[in-house]
């Protein structure tokens, strides 16, 4: 007997439910659960307690939308909180996978935990960080901080993607999208886990704000308004959140009650209300009147973050709040050297995508922050690195928050774009910069965000994506304090709390044997939809003469800048002298 003849089966016949199902943005007493079917145009949907939906706590039919890539969402209230569902969908006869969702916790709530993600490129490496994220046991929600699908051509990446263009109408997102969904990997993690999702710049186009984008031009691609309406009218097929305005999908920001603990501020710092970027040095970055949020969206933040009806205010933004200023050495020009979208402006190399290239918003945070007097910690992504960092600061050079960045499921790693000598020389400056706890550039991985009253854990998990097998490992755990001028302190998973006004302690340990324990080995397995890499999807070699005057060019460069190291060191110090 097949699983589709088994209706007490839980896999699903994906041939009638081939991106199987998938739930989002939970509360206290509700969920929207999805599913996207050709074969008819209603389904039936089941709630309950049990894997083998026998103990049925709810169920109906919605219709499967035509207009909308023939998906379906329904809205399911009056659950209980914090509790465990398990659900699927019908469809003349046929059944879906059976998946999980949770409610978020009400009341006084003692623990929450969260997994925060980003940055998947389909045509770069596969989505084995998915799979390993699901077997985690005992998330809260999993929070997706955007880059869920990349809207470009795939031409440097190894993987075929679909359509093999760039993205511009309607049918060429919802084709990227089923894709995506396609995965065996992705899948997994939302069969079992509700997603929190926001969007970044690739779910759209490179570079993105609110009137246009870096890669958009009009003569070729169309009207910006017709391709961001394209953009996101894909996106609410597929990611469906809970609207603030029904008659706006582009609407992103919203927030969620973690019981009495924390609430999660999702902060749409992409289309939000941000201004284009500025990639060439001047007069700009320092414009007061430059906004990565508009007045709307400034006006509910500030109410949410300083809200201390909560112990904490996670505050969610696709892009890193804290500086990432690179202190270029006194005479030497490395501009065309630093990744794309960095500047070099006073010696300070500054990436302008990202909160320091809007300073007046980035202090007013900081103001806002404060205002709030601890508790808060920042969740950020974009980078394809992960960051461990005291600050954002107040005006007395204390930390008014503790931020957290995660790197990318299969995004080029910020290491992989800069190279052997470049991640050495980039390490070697983030180490010395007073703010940053601790920093890898090289890895693959999400977050975990583990939240008590007495403290809040930043845990760094890595993955190898070409492993389709891979364990996820922790790197490192940090700890913060809920009191004013609170700095993270290293831990292990088993420590408990954490003094609110220690010390960081900024020694990188090796991973302990614990490091892989929460680990849920059912759910270990691959290989991934996209299989191993083929012969046929490999690089070609380069040639010997090549790789040679490579790997001397590499030396020469790290000889070369050796005496720049200290005036570099130095140039750290200034960095933050002007912060």
């Amino acid at each position: 007997m097949t699983p589709a003849d088994d209706p007490s089966s839980p896999v699903g016949d994906i041939d009638a439910f081939p991106h199987s199902i998938a739930s989002f943005d939970p509360t206290d007493a509700s969920v929207l659960l999805w599913a996207r079917t050709e074969v008819g145009d209603r389904v039936r949907w089941t709630v309950a307690h049990d894997a083998e939906l026998t103990d049925v706590v709810a169920s109906g039919e919605v219709a499967v939308d035509l207009d909308r890539d023939h998906t379906a969402v329904v809205t399911v209230d009056e659950l209980q909180s914090a509790t465990e569902y398990h659900f699927a969908f019908e469809v003349e006869g046929r059944r879906s996978t059976v998946g999980r969702t949770r409610t978020l916790p009400a009341g006084p709530t003692e623990r929450a935990r969260l997994a925060v993600v980003s940055c998947a490129n389909l045509a770069r490496a596969p989505l084995t960080v998915y799979r390993a994220m699901a077997a985690i046991p005992d998330l809260d929600v999993v929070v997706h901080l955007g880059d869920y699908i990349y809207e470009d051509d795939g031409a440097k990446g190894d993987i075929p993607v679909d359509p093999p263009r760039y993205l511009v109408t309607l049918d060429d997102y919802r084709r990227r999208y089923r894709q995506a969904r396609a995965d065996a990997d992705l899948q997994a993690l939302h069969e079992r886990y509700p997603f929190v999702t926001i969007w970044d710049d690739h779910d759209v186009a490179d570079n993105t704000w609110d009137d246009g984008a870096k890669s958009h031009d009009d003569e070729e691609m169309g009207p910006w308004p017709d391709r961001l309406a394209a953009a996101t009218r894909a996106r609410q097929e597929w990611l469906p959140i809970r609207l603030r305005d029904p008659d706006d999908e582009g609407l992103l920001w919203r927030s969620f009650a973690l019981g009495d603990l924390a609430e999660l501020v999702m902060l749409d710092t992409r289309l939000g209300g941000r201004d284009e970027a500025l990639d060439s040095a001047g007069e700009g970055i320092d414009d007061p009147s430059r906004a990565i949020l508009s007045p709307e969206q400034w006006e509910w933040a500030t109410e949410r973050i300083v809200d201390r009806s909560r112990r904490w205010s996670l505050v969610a933004s696709q892009v890193p709040v804290s500086e990432m200023h690179l202190p270029m050495p006194d005479g030497l020009n490395l501009d065309r050297f630093l990744p794309e979208g960095y500047t070099v402006q006073d010696g300070i190399g500054v990436c302008t995508d990202q909160w320091d290239g809007y300073a007046a918003e980035q202090q007013r945070l900081s103001r806002v922050l404060g205002e709030r007097g601890g508790g808060a910690v920042i969740l950020s992504a974009d980078v394809h690195s992960s960051w461990v960092f005291d600050g954002p600061f107040g005006p007395d050079g204390e930390p008014v928050a503790g931020e957290l960045t995660g790197s990318s499921v299969s995004s080029t790693t910020m290491g992989g774009n800069l190279g052997r000598a470049g991640t050495k020389l980039g390490q070697h400056i983030a180490e010395h910069m007073d703010h940053v706890c601790w920093v890898d550039l090289h890895e693959h991985g999400f977050l975990v965000v583990d939240v008590t009253a007495e403290r809040l854990r930043g845990e760094v998990w890595a993955v190898d994506p070409a492993d389709g097998r891979a364990r996820a490992q922790r790197l490192t755990a940090w700890d913060i304090g809920p009191g004013p001028g609170a700095r993270w302190v290293e831990t292990t998973a088993e420590d408990g709390g954490v003094d609110a006004e220690g010390d960081s302690d900024t020694t990188q340990k090796e991973p302990t044997a614990d490091s892989q324990a929460s680990i849920d080995d059912d759910l270990v397995q691959g290989p991934p939809a996209h299989g191993p890499r083929g012969a046929d999807q490999q690089r070609p070699a380069r040639p010997i003469a090549l790789r040679v005057l490579k790997a001397a060019l590499v030396a020469g460069a790290v000889i070369g800048l050796r005496p720049f190291l200290r005036a570099a060191r130095q140039g750290a110090g200034a960095a933050r002298s002007r912060r």
